[in-house]
């Protein structure tokens, strides 16, 4: 599977947006010059959905749900599974020895908001931040 897999040039194209080519270029680029965003494009081997579909099994009716290294190996995955839970786990490795605190969860489902109108107004259909200060968040997605 991969990730921004035709995009990387569209998103070169935005110069709020830098693409970086390795985990230690992610960490080590600062936010500058009106850049706020970092976009490491690469290829991802597995079955995400497999990991995704044992998730949903173990949560029921939960909306989100927090993995931890021994939820994500407790699963019961076939040989490409097994390859997806190995990537996350790898990522959650990279973080932690950048001193990070990551979190890794799963949305397996949400409500909306229910309200009709020109806009949604639940913080799934859009969603807008303003950080006054420096501060690293990681935001990875495996779809």
């Amino acid at each position: 599977m991969t990730i921004f897999r035709d995009d990387t040039e569209r998103w070169a194209e935005f110069s709020c947006v830098r693409v970086v080519g390795s985990f230690k270029e992610l960490v080590e680029t600062p936010f500058a010059e009106g850049v706020n965003a970092m976009c490491w494009p690469r290829e991802l081997r597995g079955d995400f959905a497999e990991v995704v579909t044992k998730v949903v099994e173990l949560a029921g009716d939960e909306e989100i749900v927090s993995l931890d290294a021994e939820a994500l190996m407790s699963l019961e995955l076939s040989a490409t599974g097994r390859d997806a839970r190995a990537v996350l786990m790898a990522d959650l490795a990279r973080l932690s020895e950048q001193s990070l605190e990551p979190n890794l969860d799963c949305i397996p489902a949400y409500s909306s908001d229910g309200e009709e109108g020109v806009f949604s107004t639940d913080v799934y259909g859009w969603h807008a931040d303003a950080a006054p200060v420096i501060a690293d968040t990681y935001l990875c997605s495996y779809t």
